[in-house]
């Protein structure tokens, strides 16, 4: 729930802090940024890695490998602390809807399945249950209502037949926040699998796989995890992984891998199964470095900084006379917002007139979108009014 202004601003971050914060994200002297929610900048201790990485490739080969390779189990048990998971039930991915694909075509499907998803969903949590048509499982579109989606909707639609629920922690348009506390004890009582699509959540809102029940969840980087496109991170529930068939094999899904001369197709037991070949190292570690910058500022600090900024931002357009596209209710909040003037036309030439500015928003669905992040500030959204 949103803390009043003063609060938020006694006990978040101090002036000291939150300018140390900006300082890892050079892109705030050149740019008000609010486009988190598409493609967010990277941080800068995540730059340096990749810098650091690349120089010693280009100067030495891969003579440090063994070396990084330690390092990407550091990553794994970052990512798996960032979700309160185990490190043995993390892989990583190359983005979110690879992840979500490994569920699709992973699970032993019966041609009368079904699998429950939201109308709200980007594709990259709806094409892969789509395609399941072929084998005879049924997509099930819970609809929303006035942009909201109560857990009544999805508990309504599931049948006898229902196979797993799969939403977005929060919806890409909207920023509407599902309750995946609730939604996860329906699944959990009905026997029910539970995948969820952190990616517009995860950095900017504390996700806990545990108390959630969550069964799997993917979640891509290039967002609220302020690291590079191309990599990402899949969490299975341990119980699943020797259940959940890999979708993709290769030279790494098997034990004793680096055993180039020894055939012997014996599948890893943890969720580096999921692994199939040589990774994106520098992607990894970028993550790593970013996860490390989040997690030491807080996740829980970063969320409640965030619904500042977007208080402000509602407070200033409801002024502005800007029609709200998403639901206000405490509950429902997220770091989106998202408004339209009312007239299409009118919202692309605001958007193209604030880029102009150096005020970086988006156009989604029917209006225009707003997502604001820690390194962001009172004083821009200021200003993002006074060129509005």
């Amino acid at each position: 729930m949103a803390l009043g202004h003063s609060a938020v601003k006694n006990m978040i971050f101090s002036k000291s802090e939150h300018k140390e914060i900006r300082r890892n994200f050079p892109i705030t002297k050149k740019y008000i940024y609010f486009d988190n929610a598409g493609v967010a900048p990277i941080s800068l201790p995540a730059m340096k890695i990749v810098n650091t990485i690349a120089k010693d490739i280009c100067d030495v080969g891969y003579l440090k490998l063994e070396c990084w390779y330690l390092e990407t189990e550091k990553a794994r048990k970052d990512a798996a602390a960032l979700i309160n998971s185990s490190p043995d039930e993390i892989a990583f991915v190359k983005n979110t809807s690879h992840g979500l694909s490994l569920v699709a075509g992973g699970i032993n499907w019966r041609s009368d399945d079904e699998i429950i998803i939201a109308d709200q969903e980007f594709p990259a949590n709806v094409y892969p249950w789509q395609n399941l048509k072929r084998q005879g499982v049924k997509v099930i579109t819970v609809s929303s209502r006035k942009g909201r989606l109560l857990v009544d909707y999805f508990a309504k639609a599931v049948t006898s037949k229902t196979k797993l629920i799969s939403i977005s922690s929060v919806e890409y348009a909207t920023g509407f926040r599902n309750d995946i506390a609730a939604i996860g004890r329906i699944c959990q009582k009905k026997g029910i699998l539970f995948c969820v699509d952190a990616i517009q959540s995860l950095g900017a809102i504390p996700i806990d796989v545990k108390k959630n029940k969550i069964d799997f969840l993917a979640a891509d980087g290039h967002k609220w995890l302020v690291a590079p496109e191309g990599i990402g991170i899949f969490f299975c529930r341990r119980s699943l992984i020797k259940k959940l068939n890999p979708v993709l094999i290769g030279w790494k899904t098997v034990k004793n891998a680096s055993n180039y001369h020894k055939i012997n197709f014996q599948l890893k037991q943890d969720a580096s199964r999921f692994e199939e070949g040589s990774q994106n190292l520098i992607g990894v570690h970028a993550l790593r470095a970013s996860i490390r910058l989040l997690r030491s500022i807080g996740i829980e600090r970063i969320e409640q900084w965030n619904l500042h900024l977007t208080d402000l931002l509602l407070k200033g357009l409801k002024g502005q006379g800007g029609r709200i596209l998403n639901s206000t209710m405490p509950q429902d909040r997220s770091s989106i917002i998202s408004f339209t003037t009312g007239n299409k036309a009118k919202d692309r030439a605001l958007v193209n007139h604030l880029i102009k500015n150096k005020i970086i928003v988006s156009l989604r669905a029917d209006g225009i979108r707003l997502s604001p992040h820690l390194y962001n500030t009172p004083d821009e959204i200021a200003k993002f009014f006074r060129v509005f």
